[in-house]
């Protein structure tokens, strides 16, 4: 695959064409992540039908164009120069639900995770409790398996629908998935569509009383106040990764505007939303070098670096 070069305009024209996407053109980075780090999304496609997805897909494949699929931008972070690769979004049509039965749900893409565990609590619905505070898409969720309280998304998966790179329609069952810790094994540059989720029925105040509960945790353990990208790193085996940066000394340490929070070691905060990509890479390469010297563990990023 090939990063789209500036001097194309007309592949960027004839993709927009072809699609029926809508396209927008230097969008700032630090409004499309949590971090409100990076610089200038180049070419940003956003569609609005699975058809326009596909037929988007279908044309960057044949190209040999390499695309990004960009979700809530909880868990991403953009360099601080131009960002020449493509990236797609799903528009407002994608964040939605319905349910199915009494127990499943199809949930599209889009679809704000705290906000669906809200709407569920409202019915009755128990399995989502854990997710109150998580701020990422569905589709996000489920790519990383994202977790918390001891759950995660895999344990009320029943399948996921992609559109491949090819362009073509594919629906998963949970046992394919192959789900691990903070990780999904869904299709190379597939784009999650749609989810259908089995949970509980549950008592709607003790379900959201739950979440109450847990929501209050976060707070109270995480500075939620501050533009972040959640957990920087994965958890290592039988160690907590704030643990091991905190036991460094490293709670408080700040390069350039960004910071290790004083409140939770494995968050990196960007308080003023001054700080630069490079201030917080800087930060995660001295919390893996200090880890590794420290106590020979290397430290892997949750967070994705493009």
């Amino acid at each position: 695959m090939n990063e789209l070069a500036p001097t194309t305009p007309q592949i960027l024209v004839e993709a927009q064409e072809y699609s029926s996407a809508n396209l927008l053109v230097g969008v700032a980075a630090s409004r499309k992540t949590t971090i409100a780090a990076g610089g200038l999304i180049c070419y940003q496609f956003e569609v609005d039908q699975v058809e326009q997805l596909q037929r988007l897909s279908a044309y960057f494949f044949k190209q040999k164009i390499e695309t990004r699929v960009l979700g809530a931008g909880s868990n991403v972070m953009f360099p601080d120069r131009d960002f020449l690769v493509p990236v797609i979004t799903l528009g407002r049509s994608f964040r939605s639900w319905r349910q199915l039965d009494q127990q499943r749900i199809e949930v599209s893409g889009a679809m704000s995770v705290m906000t669906l565990a809200r709407e569920v609590a409202a019915l009755g619905l128990s399995g989502l409790e854990f997710s109150a505070g998580i701020p990422a898409s569905l589709g996000g969720a489920i790519a990383m398996n994202a977790g918390a309280h001891q759950h995660e998304f895999s344990e009320m998966i029943e399948s996921v629908t992609v559109v491949l790179p090819t362009g073509q329609l594919e629906t998963i069952s949970q046992k394919d998935l192959n789900f691990n810790y903070r990780k999904t094994e869904l299709p190379l540059g597939s784009v999650v569509i749609s989810s259908v989720l089995r949970l509980e029925p549950g008592d709607s105040a003790t379900i959201r009383e739950h979440m109450q509960h847990n929501l209050a945790y976060r707070k109270k353990t995480q500075p939620l106040q501050f533009a972040s990208c959640g957990s920087v790193f994965r958890n290592p085996e039988r160690a907590f990764a704030g643990e091991l940066i905190e036991a460094c000394g490293l709670k408080g340490k700040k390069m350039g505007e960004a910071e290790i929070s004083e409140q939770h070691a494995n968050w990196i905060i960007n308080r003023n939303k001054q700080a630069t990509s490079a201030d917080v890479f800087g930060l995660i390469r001295l919390a893996q070098a200090s880890v590794l010297e420290r106590f020979g563990i290397s430290l892997e990023p949750e967070l994705q670096l493009w």
